[in-house]
């Protein structure tokens, strides 16, 4: 797969995505990376990181797509999004 390929890959899974009303939220000071949807931010998460776990995620996001993106599809293609 090209990069080409594989930034329309990630971004229209992202968009898809997204129409669950899904968010993340990225620190990268602290850091910490959480996925919320958006009627329930605030309550329990979806997915949350933090520290080394998170950083080694925000690490993993390719320059030629959002860090949003890539975390939506990075997390969805590990099944965390199964029961949303």
């Amino acid at each position: 797969m090209t990069k080409e390929e594989s930034k329309i890959d990630i971004e229209t899974k992202a968009a898809a995505l997204r129409k669950k009303d899904l968010i993340v939220t990225i620190n990268k000071r602290l850091p910490f990376v959480a996925v919320d949807k958006e009627a329930d931010k605030g309550a329990d998460e979806i997915f949350f990181a933090q520290g080394e776990s998170a950083q080694e995620l925000i690490d993993d996001v390719p320059t030629y797509v959002s860090a949003e993106d890539y975390i939506l599809y990075f997390l969805d293609g590990a099944g965390q999004f199964d029961n949303v």
